[in-house]
């Protein structure tokens, strides 16, 4: 199934560079992407696989993105790492869904890669 999700957070502004104002981005995605950070981390077993295997793609998918315009890769780390990190968010930001976890995960990534 395809949803539009409309994205728009205040947290993300404080990672975009100065003078650049937050924005609403709107994008397809797919999967189980309308869930909350409540349900994310209230979920165990295979339901968890699936919205962290759904996260990691994201990530890839974001970091394959980098390449094609010959952007350097996101910040390094594994799996644990970046499944610990979304635990992290969704347990300080219950009421956020799990698309805007992994939006603000690849431009923490970002800003790290641009840090080396």
């Amino acid at each position: 199934m395809r949803f539009v999700i409309l994205f728009v957070a205040l947290t993300a502004g404080c990672l975009l560079p100065s003078g650049v104002s937050a924005q609403h981005t709107v994008f397809t995605s797919y999967g189980p992407t309308q869930i909350s950070c409540g349900s994310y981390t209230a979920a165990s077993g295979n339901q968890r696989n699936t919205y962290d295997w759904w996260v990691l793609g994201f990530v890839s998918g974001a970091n394959f993105e980098r390449l094609s315009t010959n952007k350097p890769d996101l910040a390094s780390t594994d799996s644990r790492g970046l499944e610990g990190w979304v635990t992290k968010y969704c347990a300080d930001h219950p009421l956020d869904d799990v698309v805007t976890a992994a939006v603000v995960l690849v431009r923490e990534l970002t800003a790290r890669a641009g840090a080396k």
